[in-house]
Formats: C-alpha cells, structure tokens, sequence
C-alpha cells in the first residue's frame, strides 16, 4: 500500500473525526468514566484494523438475496467513492486517534472529570 495516500484518511480520521468524538464525549459528559470508555473502544478499533485476515478474500463478495440464488456480487460498495483505502486501515486510524485523544484528555484535564 501506498503511504502518501494515508496522510488525508489520517488527517481526517485520527485527526478532525476522534477530536471531535471525544471532544462530544468531553463536554456532555465531563465523565471520566466515559472517556475511558472512548479509549477503550478505540484501542478495540486500532486490534480490529490492525488484525491480519483469515482465509477471507478481500473482494467483498457476498451472495445477493434478491439476485437469486448461487449468484455473487461483487465490491458491495458500503463507502461509496472511497475504495483506494481499505476499511481496515481506516478502523485503524479512527481507534488510533480515538485512544491518543482520549489519553490526552484524561491526562491534560484530568483535575475537571468527575
């Protein structure tokens, strides 16, 4: 895989979607509890991303219901336009930056949770 294509997935992801999750998390709750929580469902996101595949072919096949039986179709299209980066590694970076956000906001704002 090319690196250079990750920088904006990176940016988006780990970067502008994590911020913003456990900045929502941050101030709704000021639970301390909770951003924990956060951190422990992004460090479950980085081992989902990062786990190596089975035996399960990485085409996106699966049988259509309603084309009938024994027929296949291919590349389901669940993220339309986005197909030059796996889900794998977008998981990744999402739990990636969930988890360090999270850290830095139990460390830095640790004296305001409850």
């Amino acid at each position: 895989m090319n690196v250079t294509r990750l920088w904006k997935p990176l940016a988006v992801y780990s970067g502008l979607a994590a911020v913003v999750t456990v900045g929502l998390v941050y101030v709704a709750t000021h639970s301390g509890a909770l951003v924990l929580g956060v951190a422990g469902f992004g460090l479950m996101l980085v081992v989902l991303g990062g786990a190596a595949p089975g035996a399960v072919s990485s085409a996106g096949a699966e049988h259509a219901e309603s084309a009938g039986l024994g027929l296949m179709v291919e590349d389901m299209g669940l993220r339309p336009g986005s197909s030059d980066v796996p889900v794998r590694a977008l998981l990744f970076l999402y739990g990636l930056g969930l988890f360090l956000w999270s850290l830095t906001v139990l460390l830095t704002l640790r004296s305001t949770l409850r």
